[in-house]
């Protein structure tokens, strides 16, 4: 508990269970990944031993789909190095990745890529949790809607921080390379030589300034918790609320 101060009672600090459902929609928003980028990342895919922690979008072996061949891009331009919003390490992504890997998984969200799971990644991460949090976020605060009247989804987080970045007077070639769009005239796609010439910290630490001036801080009032992990077949469950769109249509 918290101690709201002299003659006051303790704040109690909110229980939390760290898993997919509440990482994922912190990477979706603070690292504008894709939602299968997000679900299927490897633990040792982060690296925040370096003077700009990033974690690195590349083909593995948690979103194979033979079992034999890594893979998981989208398309080759995806593969890239997403430095790491301080929100998220504020938050304790450090600790949760390391306690998931002491544990020994190799996927950050384990509980994900169950054997024995029709859906896996980001189809079950949002059977599972993320229609319930769009229902929740919905009832507390509208979210907006199309012509049609379909809502904002899971992809509209990453929709909005590269409608942030576009806004801001940043050069495209950064813009694309931390979205993991296509350049033009970049040959077989590969990262541009600047890369090498200058260095990767140098590009990561621009990425990285970049972030954090365009994308808007929402969790600061969030107090990092203790990294508390429940049995992988119970993680990121969080069921629907009483009245909510989706437990209707269940």
């Amino acid at each position: 508990m918290a101690d709201a101060g002299a003659g006051s009672s303790p704040i109690p600090i909110p229980f939390v269970w760290h898993d997919a459902a509440y990482w994922v929609p912190l990477l979706l928003s603070y690292g504008i990944l894709s939602r299968e980028e997000a679900c299927g990342v490897e633990c040792e895919d982060f690296v925040f031993d370096v003077e700009t922690p990033f974690v690195a979008i590349v083909e593995n072996m948690t979103k194979s789909k033979d079992g034999t061949r890594p893979s998981g891009l989208k398309r080759p331009s995806r593969r890239r190095m997403v430095p790491l919003h301080p929100e998220l390490l504020r938050l304790n992504l450090r600790g949760y990745i390391e306690a998931v890997e002491a544990a020994g998984h190799v996927g950050a969200f384990p509980e994900l890529y169950q054997e024995g799971l029709t859906n896996v990644g980001g189809k079950r991460f949002y059977a599972s949790a993320g229609r319930y949090q769009l229902d929740h976020v919905d009832g507390v605060l509208p979210l907006p809607r199309t012509s049609d009247g379909k809502r904002a989804d899971l992809h509209s987080l990453r929709t909005t921080g590269g409608s942030a970045l576009e806004a801001s007077e940043t050069k495209q070639l950064v813009v694309d390379d931390i979205m993991g769009h296509a350049r033009e005239g970049t040959g077989p796609r590969k990262y541009s030589k600047a890369w090498f010439m200058k260095g990767g910290a140098a590009i990561l630490a621009r990425r990285l300034e970049v972030m954090v001036a365009a994308l808007t801080v929402v969790t600061d009032h969030l107090q990092p918790a203790p990294v508390r992990l429940l049995a992988v077949s119970e993680r990121s469950r969080t069921g629907s609320a009483v009245g909510c769109a989706s437990r209707k249509k269940a």
